[in-house]
């Protein structure tokens, strides 16, 4: 039950309705192709909404953020929902999963996020305050993916979970945020100033 779970802050009744459609959309979806793993809306909403809340909590705060190998929309589209006045990008090469998204914004009503398609390297890069990545490659090859789509005051997001953060430690400048997803998995976000 979404309601008796903590993602790190409050979720309005008018956020709710989206998070769950979003959740029955994303098991639809991976019944017909390769989206997630999680067949199940409830499955879902545990571990990819809720994990995706729970790492917004952590953010810096933003106007706009770039969500970097999106894969189902995660953590860009929970967000979104959370935050339906804010911009957000979701950047996917694969184009079922592309197609998923823009079906999910047109569903959901969520006319701030952009799903854009292709490869971080190949796009031309919107500079957002929070540049953001999970699952996207070794932390080291996600940072130089990110930079350039970050703003001059933003700042670059790394989603790890615990042993990732440990075995590849950031730069002396990084923010190391930890914490526990509502699914009981330790977890981290690394944060990086643009400059």
């Amino acid at each position: 039950d979404i309601q008796r779970q903590d993602p790190g802050f409050a979720i309005s009744a008018a956020s709710l309705r989206p998070l769950v459609r979003l959740a029955e959309l994303t098991a639809q979806w991976s019944q017909r192709m390769s989206l997630t793993g999680f067949k199940d809306p409830s499955a879902v909403l545990e571990h990819l909404v809720l994990d995706a809340l729970a790492l917004g909590a952590q953010l810096p705060p933003w106007q706009s953020l770039c969500d970097l190998g999106s894969g189902a929309g995660v953590p860009g589209l929970p967000l979104a929902c959370i935050y339906p006045n804010r911009e957000v990008f979701l950047i996917e090469p694969r184009e079922r999963r592309h197609h998923f998204q823009r079906q999910a914004c047109r569903s959901l009503g969520l006319t701030r996020v952009r799903p854009l398609r292709g490869r971080a390297e190949d796009l031309e890069p919107v500079p957002c305050d929070i540049a953001l990545s999970q699952a996207l490659a070794r932390p080291e090859a996600a940072l130089r993916l990110l930079a350039p789509w970050v703003g001059t005051q933003g700042r670059i997001g790394l989603a790890l979970s615990r042993l990732q953060a440990d075995s590849h430690p950031g730069p002396p400048a990084a923010e190391d945020r930890f914490y526990t997803a509502p699914d009981g998995r330790e977890r981290c976000l690394r944060l990086l100033s643009s400059n």
